[in-house]
């Protein structure tokens, strides 16, 4: 047993994937404990607002990443693993337009803020929310493409430092907040969310500055520019269908029901985030390995089956204690979200086998099949919605959430042996 364990310990995949779940562990009991604070002081109808907010700020993230960070993982460890050189080109021209969308979205934000809160939503208290989450996006951007860069060049420890750093000001932040009774809001909370990330990148700027002072020409832009997208158009149509699948339940059930019962679910969503972690953590180590010409896609997908099946057996095991972890953590009043978690936790329990096996899409450059499934995801998700919350809420929303997910599994299964067979008689 020790001997195995000490084995284990010597295989760099594992020992990254364990620093970067706990480094994620820690940051993310952080955002957790913020959490809980906001919930238990705030009551579910403003937690409705601010999830929304948060939301919404992720949606535009991800939008001005347009899938380039994958694309930069993926092209630097095919094409330019041993160029240091080209390795920063890559960097560069990400870098560049990164800041140029993160800018755009800031400023497009400023005139359609208030049509989104008022005409779609009706509120006027997310007016100021939505035009901090546009603005957001300038700051967050960069930050998020530090991170970016450090896993490009497999400093997983830096990175993982740096994301707790980042979850550690924000929790002082919100600390601060606290003590001062007047001030603590929750606009103010959502501005503290978005611009303490600030005193963490001075820390790691030099990052940027390093690529900045590389030689690069217009040229060069153009060239690596064109790649990137060349690889990455897939990945980016699959990365908007993504996004609108995992957070489309929260704006349509704003819409369609109570804010209170928007506030419930809002909650269980977030409770469940917590469970990706491990996903996460593995995806961030092994998409540079998998993205590797010598990696064999055959043993991969049957040690990640072999392995994810058990991990996800033991989330089931939180269903029948939700309701002491609800009531324990926010209290008696957000009772209702407890049959909500539950059945998220089944949905979730499938998407690590999904996302991982995904991973055999991108080393193998097929993105595509991805990106046929979210669609497909996309418009069950939308037509589920529709048919379910009416009649059942927001359980309707999360029931239709794991409907999409048992398709994804699937799907998955089916096309990543079909592609492996494929790759491999090659």
């Amino acid at each position: 047993m020790i001997k195995q364990l000490l084995f284990r310990f010597s295989n760099p995949i594992f020992r990254d994937s364990m620093f970067v779940l706990i480094s994620n562990l820690l940051a993310q009991g952080m955002n957790f404990l913020t959490l809980i604070i906001l919930a238990r002081h705030f009551g579910p109808d403003q937690i409705a607002l601010y999830t929304t907010s948060l939301i919404l700020l992720t949606l535009l993230l991800s939008l001005a990443d347009s899938g380039l960070s994958n694309s930069i993982v993926n092209l630097v460890n095919q094409k330019a693993i041993n160029s240091t050189h080209e390795m920063y080109e890559y960097l560069k021209a990400g870098l560049l337009i990164r800041v140029g969308l993160g800018l755009f979205i800031s400023f497009m934000g400023l005139f359609i803020s208030e049509f989104l809160a008022i005409n779609i939503y009706n509120s006027i208290s997310l007016k100021e929310l939505f035009i901090f989450a546009f603005l957001g996006v300038a700051i967050l951007s960069l930050h998020s493409y530090i991170s970016t860069i450090y896993q490009t060049q497999n400093k997983f420890k830096i990175r993982s430092k740096y994301q707790i750093s980042t979850s550690v000001i924000r929790m002082l932040g919100l600390i601060f907040l606290f003590l001062m009774p007047d001030h603590f809001t929750i606009m103010n909370s959502f501005i503290i969310y978005i611009f303490s990330p600030l005193i963490v990148m001075i820390f790691h700027f030099s990052e940027i500055l390093k690529i900045i002072k590389q030689p690069f020409t217009m040229e060069n832009f153009k060239k690596k520019t064109k790649i990137i997208y060349s690889y990455s158009k897939w990945l980016f149509l699959s990365m908007v269908a993504v996004l609108l699948i995992s957070r489309l339940d929260q704006f349509m059930l704003l819409k369609m029901v109570t804010v209170k019962e928007a506030g419930y679910y809002a909650i269980a969503t977030q409770l469940i985030m917590v469970l990706p972690l491990v996903t996460e953590s593995l995806t961030t180590v092994l998409l540079p390995k998998v993205a590797n010409i010598n990696t064999d896609l055959r043993f991969y997908r049957a040690k990640i089956i072999k392995i994810v099946g058990p991990v996800s057996l033991l989330l089931l095991l939180l269903i029948p204690i939700a309701e002491l972890i609800i009531v324990l953590l926010f209290g008696e009043s957000y009772a209702p979200a407890i049959p909500i978690f539950q059945i998220l936790v089944v949905g979730f329990s499938l998407d690590i086998t999904i996302n991982l096996l995904s991973l055999v899409f991108y080393s193998t450059s097929k993105v595509w099949y991805l990106t046929i499934l979210n669609y497909i995801q996309l418009i069950i998700v939308i037509v589920g919605n529709l048919l379910l919350i009416p009649s059942f809420q927001a359980f309707g929303a999360a029931l239709s959430a794991v409907i999409v997910r048992i398709i994804a599994l699937v799907y998955i299964l089916y096309f990543s042996s079909k592609v492996i067979k494929t790759t491999t008689s090659m």
